[in-house]
């Protein structure tokens, strides 16, 4: 049997890369475990909501904190502020939300910054389910960091 051993050669160095390229963009950006930001989140006010994408933006939720998404979300009832996830965990996963999906979410509603936002943990869109945290609230982006 002959084994083509240049495709997985090419295979192993791409994930490398990509690997590399987000472990780069992930060190020291405020978004992990312990975190001022990551420490609002509260297993005791989990909510889900159902809604629609009014907004997608990439904010920095405060100082010291690389960019992450934040979605403005119409239900029946409100319009929610969400907090997902760093804009590097999202790129390193290919997600692709838009103006417009129907989504569900998961998370905790927690006071920010004076006003009321939810830190997702879990979102489903267009079919695909994205775990951002863990049962306890910690972010699953932690795991792929080095050490």
């Amino acid at each position: 049997m002959k084994v083509n051993y240049s495709s997985s050669v090419v295979v192993c160095l791409l994930v490398i890369i990509c690997s590399a390229t987000c472990i780069a963009q992930k060190e020291n950006d405020g978004w992990e475990d312990g975190s001022k930001f990551n420490s609002l989140f509260n297993t005791k006010t989990i909510d889900t909501v159902f809604g629609e994408i009014v907004s997608l933006d990439s904010v920095k939720p405060s100082n010291g904190m690389s960019y992450g998404i934040q979605l403005i979300v119409k239900t029946k009832t409100d319009t929610l502020t969400a907090i997902l996830c760093p804009t590097w965990f999202t790129k390193c996963l290919n997600i692709c939300l838009k103006v417009n999906d129907k989504i569900e979410i998961e998370g905790s509603r927690v006071t920010f910054n004076n006003k009321p936002i939810m830190i997702a943990a879990r979102i489903i869109c267009n079919g695909i389910i994205l775990k951002m945290r863990n049962d306890k609230g910690h972010p699953i982006w932690d795991y792929l960091r080095p050490g």
